[in-house]
Protein backbone atom coordinates (compact mmCIF):
# COMPACT_ATOMS: atom_id res chain seq x y z
CA UNK A 1 0.00 0.00 0.00
CA UNK A 2 1.11 3.44 -0.62
CA UNK A 3 0.66 6.83 1.09
CA UNK A 4 1.90 10.24 -0.03
CA UNK A 5 2.61 12.85 2.44
CA UNK A 6 2.35 16.76 1.62
CA UNK A 7 3.21 19.11 4.61
CA UNK A 8 5.96 21.57 4.97
CA UNK A 9 7.24 20.34 8.18
CA UNK A 10 10.08 18.24 8.39
CA UNK A 11 9.73 17.00 12.09
CA UNK A 12 6.26 16.07 11.22
CA UNK A 13 7.78 13.79 8.74
CA UNK A 14 10.23 11.66 11.41
CA UNK A 15 6.83 11.21 13.38
CA UNK A 16 5.00 9.41 10.17
CA UNK A 17 8.15 7.55 9.47
CA UNK A 18 7.75 6.29 12.83
CA UNK A 19 4.32 5.92 13.35
CA UNK A 20 3.72 3.83 10.29
CA UNK A 21 7.15 1.40 10.98
CA UNK A 22 5.04 0.66 14.04
CA UNK A 23 1.82 0.47 13.01
CA UNK A 24 1.38 -0.27 9.59
CA UNK A 25 4.88 -1.88 8.44
CA UNK A 26 3.84 -2.84 5.04
CA UNK A 27 2.92 0.87 3.84
CA UNK A 28 5.29 2.67 1.62
CA UNK A 29 5.80 6.50 2.17
CA UNK A 30 6.62 9.05 0.12
CA UNK A 31 6.82 12.96 1.38
CA UNK A 32 6.11 16.03 -0.87
CA UNK A 33 7.13 19.40 -0.06
CA UNK A 34 5.42 21.06 -3.34
CA UNK A 35 1.88 20.79 -4.72
CA UNK A 36 2.79 20.98 -8.33
CA UNK A 37 5.24 17.58 -7.53
CA UNK A 38 2.34 16.06 -5.49
CA UNK A 39 -0.27 16.72 -8.13
CA UNK A 40 2.48 15.64 -11.44
CA UNK A 41 3.22 12.57 -9.24
CA UNK A 42 -0.30 11.37 -8.80
CA UNK A 43 -0.91 11.44 -12.37
CA UNK A 44 1.44 8.75 -12.98
CA UNK A 45 1.62 6.67 -9.69
CA UNK A 46 -1.83 7.58 -8.02
CA UNK A 47 -1.61 6.75 -4.03
CA UNK A 48 -3.86 4.83 -1.97
CA UNK A 49 -3.74 7.43 0.45
CA UNK A 50 -2.89 10.66 0.95
CA UNK A 51 -2.23 12.64 4.05
CA UNK A 52 -1.85 16.58 3.88
CA UNK A 53 -1.56 19.52 5.79
CA UNK A 54 -4.53 22.18 5.00
CA UNK A 55 -2.59 24.84 6.03
CA UNK A 56 -1.63 25.72 2.74
CA UNK A 57 -2.54 28.17 -0.44
CA UNK A 58 -5.84 27.11 -1.80
CA UNK A 59 -6.51 24.27 0.22
CA UNK A 60 -9.70 23.41 -0.88
CA UNK A 61 -8.64 23.35 -4.33
CA UNK A 62 -6.21 21.10 -4.00
CA UNK A 63 -8.83 18.97 -2.13
CA UNK A 64 -11.00 18.85 -4.92
CA UNK A 65 -9.18 18.00 -7.02
CA UNK A 66 -7.95 14.99 -5.01
CA UNK A 67 -11.63 14.02 -4.98
CA UNK A 68 -12.41 14.49 -8.61
CA UNK A 69 -9.13 11.75 -8.66
CA UNK A 70 -11.08 9.49 -6.75
CA UNK A 71 -8.24 10.07 -4.30
CA UNK A 72 -9.04 9.13 -0.32
CA UNK A 73 -6.96 11.74 1.62
CA UNK A 74 -6.99 12.73 5.34
CA UNK A 75 -6.02 16.15 6.58
CA UNK A 76 -3.86 16.04 9.62
CA UNK A 77 -3.33 20.24 10.07
CA UNK A 78 -1.68 22.52 13.08
CA UNK A 79 -5.36 24.72 11.97
CA UNK A 80 -8.16 23.64 14.26
CA UNK A 81 -11.25 26.04 12.93
CA UNK A 82 -14.75 24.66 12.97
CA UNK A 83 -15.21 25.93 9.36
CA UNK A 84 -12.07 24.94 8.05
CA UNK A 85 -12.82 21.61 9.28
CA UNK A 86 -16.66 21.64 7.53
CA UNK A 87 -14.99 23.00 4.48
CA UNK A 88 -12.33 20.42 4.52
CA UNK A 89 -14.83 17.31 4.92
CA UNK A 90 -17.33 19.32 2.19
CA UNK A 91 -13.98 19.25 -0.44
CA UNK A 92 -13.77 15.45 -0.13
CA UNK A 93 -11.35 14.94 3.28
CA UNK A 94 -11.93 11.44 4.58
CA UNK A 95 -10.95 12.86 8.26
CA UNK A 96 -9.60 15.93 9.97
CA UNK A 97 -7.54 15.37 12.55
CA UNK A 98 -5.62 17.68 14.66
CA UNK A 99 -1.86 18.08 15.18
CA UNK A 100 -1.82 18.08 18.91
CA UNK A 101 -3.83 15.03 18.90
CA UNK A 102 -1.81 13.03 17.75
CA UNK A 103 -0.17 11.92 20.57
CA UNK A 104 -3.58 10.14 21.12
CA UNK A 105 -4.48 6.92 19.19
CA UNK A 106 -6.88 8.97 16.75
CA UNK A 107 -3.96 8.61 13.69
CA UNK A 108 -3.91 4.68 13.96
CA UNK A 109 -7.59 3.83 14.03
CA UNK A 110 -8.48 6.71 11.77
CA UNK A 111 -5.71 5.06 9.24
CA UNK A 112 -7.13 1.28 9.51
CA UNK A 113 -10.84 2.58 9.00
CA UNK A 114 -9.91 4.30 6.14
CA UNK A 115 -7.79 1.64 4.40
CA UNK A 116 -10.97 -0.82 5.16
CA UNK A 117 -13.47 1.75 3.71
CA UNK A 118 -11.42 2.76 0.93
CA UNK A 119 -13.77 0.88 -1.99
CA UNK A 120 -16.75 2.19 -0.53
CA UNK A 121 -15.69 5.55 -0.45
CA UNK A 122 -13.72 5.65 -4.00
CA UNK A 123 -17.84 4.71 -4.55
CA UNK A 124 -19.19 7.69 -2.99
CA UNK A 125 -16.70 9.90 -4.58
CA UNK A 126 -17.55 8.29 -7.95
CA UNK A 127 -21.49 8.68 -7.50
CA UNK A 128 -21.31 12.73 -6.13
CA UNK A 129 -18.45 13.65 -8.70
CA UNK A 130 -21.10 12.63 -11.69
CA UNK A 131 -23.95 14.69 -10.22
CA UNK A 132 -23.90 18.20 -10.85
CA UNK A 133 -24.28 21.33 -8.47
CA UNK A 134 -26.75 23.38 -9.44
CA UNK A 135 -24.81 26.90 -10.71
CA UNK A 136 -25.91 28.73 -7.61
CA UNK A 137 -24.79 26.22 -5.41
CA UNK A 138 -21.48 26.79 -6.63
CA UNK A 139 -21.51 30.72 -6.40
CA UNK A 140 -22.27 30.45 -2.57
CA UNK A 141 -19.63 27.55 -1.99
CA UNK A 142 -16.64 29.71 -3.45
CA UNK A 143 -17.78 32.64 -1.76
CA UNK A 144 -17.67 30.23 1.81
CA UNK A 145 -14.14 28.69 1.18
CA UNK A 146 -12.85 31.73 0.31
CA UNK A 147 -13.40 33.68 3.83
CA UNK A 148 -13.04 30.35 5.77
CA UNK A 149 -9.59 30.36 3.78
CA UNK A 150 -9.39 33.87 5.38
CA UNK A 151 -10.52 33.04 8.31
CA UNK A 152 -7.65 30.74 9.10
CA UNK A 153 -4.89 34.49 8.80
CA UNK A 154 -7.59 35.74 11.61
CA UNK A 155 -6.85 32.80 14.14
CA UNK A 156 -3.17 34.20 14.37
CA UNK A 157 -4.17 37.46 15.13
CA UNK A 158 -3.76 37.11 19.38
CA UNK A 159 -0.63 34.95 18.68
CA UNK A 160 1.56 35.37 22.18
CA UNK A 161 5.40 35.76 21.96
CA UNK A 162 6.98 32.42 22.91
CA UNK A 163 9.52 32.92 25.84
CA UNK A 164 12.61 34.05 24.94
CA UNK A 165 15.91 32.20 26.03
CA UNK A 166 19.20 33.79 26.33
CA UNK A 167 21.45 32.29 23.42
CA UNK A 168 18.35 30.79 21.41
CA UNK A 169 17.47 32.21 17.97
CA UNK A 170 13.88 33.14 17.01
CA UNK A 171 12.16 33.93 13.98
CA UNK A 172 10.27 37.12 14.23
CA UNK A 173 8.07 40.01 12.88
CA UNK A 174 9.94 43.28 13.61
CA UNK A 175 8.19 46.68 13.33
CA UNK A 176 10.01 49.68 13.27
CA UNK A 177 8.29 52.85 14.48
CA UNK A 178 9.92 56.28 13.45
CA UNK A 179 8.82 60.01 14.10
CA UNK A 180 11.69 61.69 12.56
CA UNK A 181 12.71 64.94 15.11
CA UNK A 182 11.85 68.23 12.97
CA UNK A 183 11.49 71.55 15.34
CA UNK A 184 8.57 73.35 14.08
CA UNK A 185 5.86 74.06 16.51
CA UNK A 186 3.21 76.36 17.07
CA UNK A 187 3.44 79.57 18.78
CA UNK A 188 2.62 78.32 22.11
CA UNK A 189 5.69 75.80 22.15
CA UNK A 190 8.18 78.60 22.05
CA UNK A 191 11.68 76.67 22.65
CA UNK A 192 13.19 73.17 20.97
CA UNK A 193 13.25 71.44 24.82
CA UNK A 194 9.59 71.99 24.91
CA UNK A 195 9.53 70.38 21.65
CA UNK A 196 11.97 67.58 22.11
CA UNK A 197 9.58 66.75 25.47
CA UNK A 198 6.85 66.58 23.45
CA UNK A 199 8.39 64.23 20.90
CA UNK A 200 9.61 61.67 23.19
CA UNK A 201 5.85 61.78 25.19
CA UNK A 202 4.62 60.80 21.41
CA UNK A 203 7.26 58.07 21.37
CA UNK A 204 6.34 56.82 24.22
CA UNK A 205 2.76 56.86 24.00
CA UNK A 206 3.34 55.05 20.75
CA UNK A 207 5.09 52.28 22.60
CA UNK A 208 2.34 52.19 24.89
CA UNK A 209 0.12 50.88 21.71
CA UNK A 210 1.95 48.40 21.29
CA UNK A 211 1.56 46.19 24.49
CA UNK A 212 -1.81 46.16 23.80
CA UNK A 213 -0.90 43.71 20.25
CA UNK A 214 0.52 41.04 22.01
CA UNK A 215 4.22 42.79 21.71
CA UNK A 216 7.33 43.94 23.27
CA UNK A 217 9.56 47.14 22.44
CA UNK A 218 13.06 45.71 22.23
CA UNK A 219 14.67 48.73 20.91
CA UNK A 220 14.43 52.21 21.43
CA UNK A 221 15.98 55.29 20.12
CA UNK A 222 15.60 59.04 19.88
CA UNK A 223 13.13 59.26 17.00
CA UNK A 224 12.37 55.48 16.50
CA UNK A 225 11.84 52.13 18.38
CA UNK A 226 11.44 48.66 17.14
CA UNK A 227 8.40 46.30 18.79
CA UNK A 228 8.19 42.19 18.31
CA UNK A 229 5.54 40.11 17.13
CA UNK A 230 4.98 36.27 17.11
CA UNK A 231 6.13 34.99 13.73
CA UNK A 232 2.99 33.92 12.24
CA UNK A 233 1.51 37.37 13.55
CA UNK A 234 0.88 39.32 10.38
CA UNK A 235 -2.05 41.68 11.09
CA UNK A 236 -1.57 42.82 14.43
CA UNK A 237 2.04 44.48 13.62
CA UNK A 238 -0.33 46.52 10.99
CA UNK A 239 -3.08 47.13 13.27
CA UNK A 240 -0.73 48.57 15.65
CA UNK A 241 0.13 50.76 12.88
CA UNK A 242 -3.21 51.78 11.96
CA UNK A 243 -3.54 52.40 16.26
CA UNK A 244 -0.46 54.44 16.37
CA UNK A 245 -1.47 56.90 13.26
CA UNK A 246 -4.82 57.40 14.76
CA UNK A 247 -3.09 59.02 17.45
CA UNK A 248 -0.69 60.30 15.56
CA UNK A 249 -3.54 62.55 13.62
CA UNK A 250 -5.31 63.43 17.00
CA UNK A 251 -2.41 64.60 18.80
CA UNK A 252 -1.32 66.47 15.89
CA UNK A 253 -4.81 67.91 15.75
CA UNK A 254 -5.13 69.25 19.32
CA UNK A 255 -1.52 71.18 19.44
CA UNK A 256 -1.69 72.41 16.03
CA UNK A 257 1.91 70.92 15.27
CA UNK A 258 2.68 70.70 11.62
CA UNK A 259 5.15 69.26 9.32
CA UNK A 260 5.70 66.09 11.46
CA UNK A 261 6.13 62.55 9.58
CA UNK A 262 5.42 59.29 10.80
CA UNK A 263 7.13 55.98 9.04
CA UNK A 264 6.91 52.56 10.14
CA UNK A 265 8.33 49.25 8.59
CA UNK A 266 7.73 45.38 9.04
CA UNK A 267 9.88 42.46 7.89
CA UNK A 268 10.31 38.80 9.29
CA UNK A 269 13.62 37.78 10.52
CA UNK A 270 15.67 35.51 12.91
CA UNK A 271 17.43 36.93 15.35
CA UNK A 272 19.13 35.15 18.69
CA UNK A 273 18.03 36.34 21.97
CA UNK A 274 20.05 38.57 24.49
CA UNK A 275 18.78 40.17 27.72
CA UNK A 276 21.06 43.56 26.53
CA UNK A 277 18.55 43.83 23.67
CA UNK A 278 21.18 46.76 22.86
CA UNK A 279 23.51 44.26 21.67
CA UNK A 280 21.19 42.38 19.09
CA UNK A 281 22.00 42.05 15.78
CA UNK A 282 19.16 41.38 13.11
CA UNK A 283 19.08 41.99 9.16
CA UNK A 284 15.61 42.28 9.54
CA UNK A 285 15.63 44.99 12.42
CA UNK A 286 18.16 47.00 10.07
CA UNK A 287 16.25 46.37 7.36
CA UNK A 288 13.18 48.45 8.41
CA UNK A 289 15.82 50.89 10.13
CA UNK A 290 17.49 51.88 6.37
CA UNK A 291 13.32 51.93 5.34
CA UNK A 292 12.26 54.40 7.82
CA UNK A 293 14.86 56.45 7.29
CA UNK A 294 15.46 56.50 3.95
CA UNK A 295 11.38 56.30 2.42
CA UNK A 296 10.55 59.92 2.55
CA UNK A 297 6.60 60.12 1.97
CA UNK A 298 4.59 61.22 5.13
CA UNK A 299 2.35 59.06 6.90
CA UNK A 300 3.29 55.38 5.51
CA UNK A 301 3.63 51.68 6.38
CA UNK A 302 5.82 49.85 4.50
CA UNK A 303 6.17 45.62 4.32
CA UNK A 304 8.22 42.80 2.82
CA UNK A 305 7.13 40.72 -0.03
CA UNK A 306 7.56 37.81 3.11
CA UNK A 307 4.58 39.79 4.91
CA UNK A 308 2.83 40.55 1.98
CA UNK A 309 2.61 36.77 1.37
CA UNK A 310 1.44 36.34 4.57
CA UNK A 311 -1.67 38.95 4.72
CA UNK A 312 -5.03 37.42 3.28
CA UNK A 313 -6.38 38.67 0.14
CA UNK A 314 -8.50 40.84 1.75
CA UNK A 315 -5.38 42.69 3.35
CA UNK A 316 -3.37 42.61 0.49
CA UNK A 317 -6.12 44.73 -1.50
CA UNK A 318 -4.83 47.68 0.46
CA UNK A 319 -0.96 47.49 -0.54
CA UNK A 320 1.01 48.24 -3.67
CA UNK A 321 4.09 47.35 -5.11
CA UNK A 322 6.68 50.24 -4.57
CA UNK A 323 8.35 50.60 -8.41
CA UNK A 324 12.00 49.41 -7.31
CA UNK A 325 13.32 47.23 -5.33
CA UNK A 326 15.01 48.16 -2.09
CA UNK A 327 18.25 46.67 -1.10
CA UNK A 328 17.25 43.89 -2.81
CA UNK A 329 13.52 43.22 -1.20
CA UNK A 330 10.43 43.59 -3.09
CA UNK A 331 8.53 46.87 -0.94
CA UNK A 332 4.70 47.52 -0.45
CA UNK A 333 3.27 50.47 0.79
CA UNK A 334 0.08 51.05 2.74
CA UNK A 335 -2.24 53.28 0.85
CA UNK A 336 -5.41 54.68 2.45
CA UNK A 337 -7.33 55.52 -0.88
CA UNK A 338 -7.82 51.48 -1.25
Amino acid sequence: MNVYIFDYDLAIHDFYRNFFKNEFRNVLLKFFFNKETLLNEINVNPPDLIILECDIENPFDLFENLRKKNLLFIVVSRLFSERIIVESLKSGAYDYIYKSNLKYDYLKFVLARAFLDLPRWKKILNFAENTEYLPEFNNYNSKLKQITFDSRFYEKWSLPLPKFYEGNSYVLNFLTVRLPFSYNASLFLTTEEEFQKLHQNFLFEFAEICKNFNSEVWIKKNDSFTSVYHKDNYLEPILTFLHIYAKFIDILSKNEIEKLRLICAIEQGSVTYTEKKENIYCEAINLTYHIVEKFESTYKLYITQTIYDGLNQRAKQYFFKESQMFEGRIIYHFDYIS
